[in-house]
């Protein structure tokens, strides 16, 4: 949802291959921000068709999130990058380790 389009076919034997480049218009090869796709017959010609739905992802919709997925134990910080200060009050009984930090004022 939050990465580049790309559409994949099952093979029947558990594996996929990756048809993007074949079975999708140019337009809609690898592009960001699709939400939601499903399929319908929208033209009732009898073959289901792929609706793709665009929109703002949960980070683009606020000024300021914070996510934490407990299955990785994972926390995420999204800032709009104006400047001044994001705080926020944890503890934790190990190590803290800090990574992907994209620290950028607008």
């Amino acid at each position: 949802m939050y990465s580049l389009l790309t559409l994949w076919q099952g093979n029947g034997d558990f594996t996929f291959t990756n048809v993007t480049e074949t079975h999708l218009p140019e337009a809609l090869q690898y592009v960001w921000g699709i939400n939601a796709v499903t399929d319908v017959d929208l033209n009732n010609y009898g073959k289901l068709d792929l609706y793709f739905a665009f929109g703002k992802t949960h980070y683009q919709l606020s000024r300021k999130s914070i996510d934490f997925n407990p299955t990785s134990g994972s926390l995420n910080i999204h800032d709009d990058g104006e400047k001044g200060t994001t705080l926020i009050d944890f503890s934790a009984e190990g190590d803290v380790i800090l990574s992907d930090l994209g620290l950028t004022y607008r």
